[in-house]
């Protein structure tokens, strides 16, 4: 069936106004809507009503794949806000625009990531191709190179031309490095749509990007659901870059072959093992996944040798170190149930870190759990069972037992 976008009312023109419309959809389990609720539009005005019916009338047309529960399709429920566009900035040809800042406007990433693995293939295809065409129109064309790989196609703008070739293969083996962390315990599912990355050479293309993405302005790479990678090359070491590129390629790993399309990663997992990745030392150019490197020496002219470095791992070691020295940690309850407020705002320097500490603890905790506990426990979480149950039923102990020698464990890396 065809999937309309949610056009701005033309009876607005001339008002300027361009609101947020936050939306409830239930879906029966054929994926059709059987009952759409506008909970808010902001700011308020005499045209909600037109709003309102601009979204009813359009999302009654789409489809979605259904919820599966127990090997069965099944009735859920989403949430999101839409942003619409101002009528005098919405020219012909910006439907598919349009729609691309009804799903990637301010939000949760964790919430955006379900709704887009639950949109149908043509729909995510037709999203995907929006992101592109905002990707190329803010290449140097005269630089574009395009290199294409198994899982991934990858164009850039860099000055070396060999980037994006180089890219797509350094891409390759990390996918080909995930594949061996969770098989066999996780069949990875079959997937159509190559990874599309974008490597812009300068930051200046990459944020005119994520402006345009609605997502955030201050990132060195970013990851969206319907297949999009994008990051830049003028970082401060070539280790920022491959920390980012590991960084981003996980999220998409995990989202192409792991998760279900109902049941997105828990933030603290999906960020944990995110950085888990990134913050893996790579010796003779292979990852050596959890080593970490704590600090690295610096040639120095000014100093006349050489002086060491602490690394962003170190630092983040050292930050949750001193949390539990001076009895500022945070629990794994707190863990588990911080939302995206919490986890991302004022204790965001403490949140991530402890993430990727305890994924870190519950692959490396004990020698045999990198083999077979950290990939059945992943298994657990993507079947949608909660954190806590999942633990004790994987790894034997009870949650005060598991942190406890996490704890340990901190202490003594």
């Amino acid at each position: 069936c065809a999937e309309g976008p949610i056009l701005t009312p033309r009876e607005t023109a001339g008002s300027g106004l361009a609101p947020e419309a936050k939306l409830r959809v239930e879906l029966d389990e054929r994926g059709r809507a059987r009952q759409i609720d506008v909970l808010e539009i902001k700011p308020a005005s005499v045209y909600d009503e037109l709003f309102r019916q601009a979204v009813v009338s359009t999302i009654e047309g789409w489809r979605w794949a259904p919820a599966v529960i127990a090997g069965h399709p099944a009735p859920t429920t989403l949430e999101w806000t839409l942003q619409f566009l101002a009528i005098d900035k919405q020219s012909p040809g910006a439907a598919s625009d349009h729609r691309l800042n009804s799903f990637f406007g301010a939000g949760d990433p964790e919430a955006q990531r379900a709704r887009m693995l639950a949109l149908p293939p043509e729909m995510r295809k037709r999203l995907l191709a929006s992101q592109v065409s905002a990707a190329e129109s803010a290449l140097v064309a005269a630089r574009r190179r395009k290199a294409e790989s198994p899982h991934f196609v990858v164009v850039s703008d860099a000055a070396d031309t060999n980037t994006a070739e180089v890219v797509s293969r350094n891409l390759e083996s990390i996918y080909n490095l995930l594949r061996s962390v969770f098989q066999p315990s996780i069949e990875s599912q079959p997937e159509n749509l190559k990874i599309v990355a974008y490597v812009f050479g300068q930051r200046s293309g990459y944020d005119a990007l994520i402006r345009q993405l609605g997502s955030s302005e201050f990132s060195s790479g970013a990851y969206l659901s319907t297949g999009l990678l994008a990051f830049h090359v003028e970082v401060s070491s070539t280790d920022q870059l491959t920390s980012t590129m590991m960084h981003e390629a996980s999220h998409a790993y995990v989202d192409r072959y792991l998760v279900r399309t109902d049941r997105p990663l828990p933030r603290w997992l999906g960020e944990g093992f995110a950085n888990y990745l990134g913050n893996s030392e790579i010796k003779k150019g292979q990852i050596e996944l959890g080593r970490m490197l704590k600090g690295k020496y610096v040639l120095s002219p000014s100093y006349q040798g050489a002086f060491r470095l602490k690394t962003g791992s170190g630092w983040d070691l050292e930050t949750v170190q001193k949390s539990i020295r001076n009895g500022e940690k945070l629990t794994l309850a707190q863990l588990f149930d911080a939302d995206l407020a919490l986890f991302c705002g004022e204790k965001a320097w403490l949140y991530y870190p402890t993430a990727w500490l305890f994924v870190h603890f519950l692959r490396h905790g004990s020698p045999e759990w990198a083999e077979h506990q950290f990939s059945t426990f992943m298994l657990y979480i993507a079947e949608g069972y909660p954190a806590p149950e999942a633990l004790e039923a994987v790894y034997g102990r009870s949650l005060t037992e598991l942190e406890t020698a996490f704890l340990d464990y901190v202490r003594k890396l």
